[in-house]
């Protein structure tokens, strides 16, 4: 159920609890709702998307001060539950930030990958050779 509130807001109602199920069951379409939904409510695109990820990469994005920290985890489980007993490694990827300036530098922090990036058009582009269990990107 969608709805549009008085002063331009956006809400949807799910009948079940889809994000828990989408976490126990993995199911894409699943996942697909909860993109639509958030995208609609948002009224526009995330701030950063990822190309090319495995189905159990999961990206979060914060911004500290003057930076972005965006996280790329292999794992979108509950491990207590749902114990993982091997990930899929997420190749050639491509990670598209928007910023209002092109960065300074770029940090990159757990798993050894190849990272290479662009700025154009204030839109940040990162190539990203693989993730196996965790990438921290600092943007500075």
């Amino acid at each position: 159920l969608t709805n549009e509130l008085p002063g331009g807001g956006r809400s949807v109602f799910f009948a079940i609890p889809i994000g828990v199920r989408y976490l126990e069951f993995g199911l894409r379409d699943f996942r697909n709702l909860i993109v639509d939904a958030v995208a609609w409510a948002a009224k526009s695109k995330p701030p950063a998307r990822i190309h090319n990820g495995s189905d159990a990469l999961a990206v979060t994005a914060f911004t500290q001060g003057n930076r972005r920290l965006i996280h790329l985890v292999n794992s979108i489980r509950d491990e207590k539950r749902l114990p993982i007993h091997e990930t899929v490694t997420s190749r050639d990827l491509r990670l598209e930030v928007d910023l209002d300036t092109a960065p300074q530098r770029i940090r990159v922090y757990g798993d050894k990958a190849d990272v290479s990036w662009e700025f154009q058009d204030a839109a940040l582009t990162v190539r990203i050779s693989e993730v196996r269990h965790h990438i921290l990107l600092v943007i500075e």
